[in-house]
């Protein structure tokens, strides 16, 4: 599920938790190192569970989308060994500092507790922090509940689709072609309108972004009517749909089936084995799409704030 559109406190996260925790101190880490470090945290918890945890190692790729005042704020990042094991990261949307807790399933209560008194050490004293939670992670709901932060909105649904249950492609209405970044490589990218004149460049520069999966439906003149940029993850085998659109003067057109059925074969085609998209409840044409096509809802997300 992807955070808000867009338009800091950097100090040490405390090590928290309970004195039974194996964890150890945590590294701060900043930028791409970070990022790398947190990537390699949520494929190591997708290989371990289908479908625990709130995002994929692509959603944080796609975050980097544009520059944030948290980019350079030390963050924490647990490792075992040589390896990233579990981290918190906070990021800041045009509504507030979301803090994210990044745990495999394997972790233990008292590790897991550490990791969270850690995120509640980065929120303290923030205006407009949140956190999300899945239902499926009860852990993470009792150490929200026992922090004193309470559930403010249900914020929508992440569903799940096999590989095996690939749509066939829909067809393409008249006066439209399917495009790829790779096939017109010119001129603006659809997305610098909402996040600026450096996104493509900057999803360039994450491991994940493939110019071949970043689509768009344009007009015979070629007019951007529609877009969608999958990722797909060769270390998981998952499929992640982040963003999608379609203008609103060609709308139902049936553009947006398009896009996601055409974009599914390709990841298919690239080895994914299940794929992953989320929308929110008040989307009401995400809400009938998504299921249609064939994605299962597994997860509702919960968004949390400190309590008064």
């Amino acid at each position: 599920m992807t955070r808000p559109t867009d338009g800091d406190r950097a100090g040490a996260a405390g090590s928290g938790g309970s004195a039974a925790s194996s964890l150890g101190a945590p590294r701060l880490l900043t930028g791409r190192e970070r990022l790398e470090a947190v990537s390699t945290v949520l494929q190591r918890r997708r290989n371990e569970h289908p479908t625990a945890g709130n995002f994929e190692a692509s959603d944080l790729q796609w975050w980097t989308r544009q520059p944030r005042p948290t980019d350079q704020q030390p963050q924490p990042v647990w490792f075992d060994a040589a390896d990233p094991l579990a981290a918190v990261t906070a990021t800041r949307w045009s509504d507030g500092l979301g803090v994210d807790v990044h745990v495999p399933p394997s972790l233990t209560d008292d590790d897991v507790a550490q990791v969270w008194a850690a995120a509640f050490d980065l929120a303290a004293g923030e205006d407009g922090v949140f956190v999300w939670c899945a239902d499926d992670d009860p852990r993470g709901a009792s150490l929200l509940a026992e922090a004193g932060w309470v559930l403010v909105e249900d914020t929508g649904v992440s569903g799940w689709m096999d590989a095996a249950a690939a749509p066939p492609v829909s067809p393409l209405a008249d006066g439209y072609r399917l495009r790829s970044r790779a096939d017109r490589p010119n001129g603006p990218h659809p997305f610098v309108a909402r996040n600026g004149p450096d996104v493509e460049a900057r999803l360039q520069g994450t491991a994940l972004y493939r110019p071949d999966l970043d689509l768009v439906a344009v007009t015979e003149e070629d007019e951007v009517a529609a877009y969608a940029l999958l990722w797909f993850d060769p270390v998981t085998q998952v499929g992640l749909v982040e963003p999608m659109r379609t203008e609103e003067d060609h709308q139902r057109r049936g553009l947006a089936r398009h896009l996601l059925t055409a974009g599914i074969h390709r990841l298919v085609a690239l080895g994914a084995e299940r794929i992953r998209i989320s929308w929110e409840d008040d989307n009401p044409a995400s809400s009938t799409l998504y299921p249609d096509v064939g994605f299962v809802p597994t997860q509702r997300m919960h968004t949390y704030q400190p309590g008064a």
